[in-house]
């Protein structure tokens, strides 16, 4: 049994997260859940996961909910609340969106916990530090974003195996191929109906304009240490192909599977 303190929980991935807690409850059990705001989905899940904290980032929420919690839950709200919740645990889910899941991934390794990583910012704006870290202390960053968990996969699940590339495939998003006088016509709306995952809106839209795989260029250059001119990105719109290793002796192992995230 794997016990998780799920960071983010609410959000997309964080719910995909208790979708497969929900279907291996005899291999899983949520022992902290972190939220920023979002309460009526964060009370369902206490309810549901009974973990032994729960927190709420937003303190105005968190103080106008807590009578709701229920008996047995030690609940906390405010940012220092939830940095608490990653004390519990075996393993760190980190799972919240922006710069905010750097301080939670920082607070795991200070407490020497594995990291199941979803945040893009721990690496974009921290990587050095996170990763110089992990070194240190003996922390394993388990990478869960498609992309990066698939390379990891590729590599026999180790962050020091040699490679020649590593390519990272990009769907092209919703609007791949269009003209630049159709692209002067595009949406907010149009572009958050990605054509082939189902996601938060903040990743939706960083799809679309493809800074979303501009951050994974250099999550990928943090994770593996890899110089820029061994990390490649081709677009394969279907997504079926999360991303391929290739290996000194030009052989290619490439993680496949229709698009889904609890993978």
């Amino acid at each position: 049994m794997k016990t998780i303190s799920l960071i983010g929980s609410t959000g997309s991935i964080g719910r995909q997260v208790c979708s497969v807690v929900r279907r291996h409850a005899d291999k899983f059990k949520i022992e902290s859940i972190v939220a920023n705001a979002s309460a009526d989905v964060f009370l369902a899940q206490v309810c549901e996961f009974m973990p032994k904290y729960a927190a709420l980032a937003n303190a105005e929420v968190g103080k106008s909910i807590q009578h709701l919690i229920p008996e047995g839950v030690r609940f906390g709200y405010g940012e220092q609340a939830a940095e608490e919740a990653v004390c519990y645990g075996d393993i760190a889910f980190v799972a919240a969106t922006g710069f905010a899941g750097l301080k939670y991934s920082l607070r795991a390794l200070q407490l020497k916990k594995n990291i199941a990583l979803a945040n893009k910012e721990t690496l974009v704006c921290g990587g050095e530090l996170v990763m110089g870290k992990a070194r240190e202390t003996g922390v394993e960053i388990m990478p869960v974003d498609s992309e990066h968990s698939a390379l990891w996969q590729a590599l026999n699940f180790r962050l020091n195996a040699p490679f020649k590339r590593l390519i990272i495939t990009a769907s092209g998003g919703p609007f791949y191929g269009y003209t630049p006088e159709e692209l002067e016509k595009v949406t907010p709306m149009s572009a958050l109906k990605h054509p082939t995952w189902q996601m938060g809106a903040k990743i939706t839209i960083d799809s679309a304009t493809l800074l979303n795989k501009g951050f994974e260029v250099i999550e990928a250059k943090r994770l593996y240490d890899a110089p820029l001119s061994k990390i490649h990105t081709i677009v394969q719109p279907e997504s079926i192909i999360h991303s391929m290793v290739e290996f000194e002796d030009s052989g290619i192992l490439a993680q496949m599977s229709y698009p889904t995230m609890e993978l």
